[in-house]
């Protein structure tokens, strides 16, 4: 059996073969456990699945490793090098707004305990969320300046949907 590896926006996609007729194809390694084995009627060797195709522990780390070349081997693409710095900034403004959850949360939880003046004093729970919100922030907004062409093709892209949706 034969194992191939490509990059599209899902992630990596792996492709099983036996000559040219595809086998099965999956996105991702899954591990497996007892239950799945003993269901699947699968070796006890069995520790890994693409899809339904049972795999050892050691096939899936060259599987992996297949993976992993597919990745840089996309990554190195212009396509593939600005679709990971759109990924790294969609992931900082997660973490903005992960940080952000997190302070409003904890401040209504507090509110709700009647702690909230200790919540929010000075050096109290809520300086240091301040402080990871403000990190956060701080990454994004560095991120920005060393990337311009990733935040003016967002800001392009947010203007035409405003414009076609105005002349909705």
């Amino acid at each position: 059996m034969r194992v191939t590896a490509s990059i599209g926006t899902a992630g990596t996609q792996y492709t099983m073969r036996e000559g040219e007729r595809v086998v099965e194809e999956s996105i991702g390694i899954q591990e497996v456990n007892d239950r799945r084995r003993a269901a699947s009627g699968w070796s006890p060797r069995a520790t890994h699945a693409i899809g339904h195709i049972p795999i050892r522990a050691e096939d899936a780390e060259r599987v992996r490793e297949i993976g992993r070349a597919a990745r840089r081997a996309y990554e190195a693409t212009p396509g593939g090098a600005l679709r990971t710095l759109h990924r790294r900034r969609e992931d900082l403004v997660e973490r903005v707004a992960s940080c952000a959850d997190t302070a409003a949360s904890a401040r209504a939880a507090a509110f709700d305990e009647g702690e909230l003046d200790g919540h929010l004093a000075p050096g109290g729970p809520a300086a240091g969320q301040a402080d990871r919100e403000q990190q956060a922030r701080d990454a994004l907004a560095r991120f920005d300046v060393e990337h311009p062409e990733i935040r003016a093709e967002l800001q392009r892209k947010r203007q035409a949907d405003i414009a076609r949706w105005s002349r909705h």
